[in-house]
């Protein structure tokens, strides 16, 4: 399962990336490209920290199950970031 689980974070990081530099692109105003290369800077830190964070709580507790938790909560916080990047181009298109 935790197999599973590293493989379809992976797809969602290509997609993340794919994202973020789609929407570097399309973004023309030099003010609103460098808040949004400061705000990915940022979420990387963010994103670090809470794995960190994630895998010492989680590691508290008894039983192997927890290290799939561990994975699946690690492959949200991607997900949940290429889902809101994609969101972003989708209003960007969208409005200009």
């Amino acid at each position: 399962m935790r197999e599973c689980i590293y493989a379809s974070e992976k797809k969602w990081d290509e997609e993340l990336n794919k994202n973020y530099k789609t929407l570097l692109n399309l973004i023309k105003d030099p003010a609103i490209k460098s808040k949004l290369r400061e705000t990915q800077i940022e979420w990387i830190k963010f994103r670090d920290t809470e794995i960190k964070f994630i895998g010492e709580f989680y590691s508290s507790f008894e039983g192997t199950m927890w290290l799939d938790v561990i994975a699946d909560k690690i492959h949200d916080l991607t997900k949940d970031r290429a889902q809101k990047l994609k969101e972003y181009i989708q209003t960007y298109t969208e409005e200009k």
